[in-house]
C-alpha cells in the first residue's frame, strides 16, 4: 500500500487507502442501494474502514421487512 516506500504509513494513510480498495466493491451495488432509498455512510476508526448503505424499515410489519430482507439477498447475491 505504501507504494514501495520502506516508511510506515500513518492510520490515516492506512484508512484512505482501504477506502480506495473498498470503493470497486462499492460501486457494484451503490446505483442500486441509492435509488432504492438507502443511504450511503462510510466510517473509518482505528480499527476498520466501513461502507454502509441503511434505511429504515417498518419492525411493525414483519413481512414487509422480510420482503425487504429477501430483495437485499437477491440484488446483492446476483451481483456479485
Amino acid at each position: 500500500m505504501s507504494e514501495g516506500t520502506p516508511e510506515d504509513l500513518g492510520t490515516d494513510e492506512v484508512a484512505k487507502q482501504a477506502k480506495y480498495f473498498l470503493q470497486p466493491a462499492v460501486s457494484k451495488y451503490r446505483p442500486l442501494l441509492l435509488q432504492s432509498g438507502f443511504v450511503e455512510e462510510t466510517e473509518m476508526t482505528d480499527e476498520f474502514v466501513a461502507v454502509t448503505f441503511a434505511r429504515g424499515a417498518d419492525l411493525e410489519n414483519p413481512a414487509k421487512l422480510e420482503d425487504l430482507l429477501r430483495w437485499c439477498c437477491r440484488q446483492i447475491g446476483s451481483a456479485s
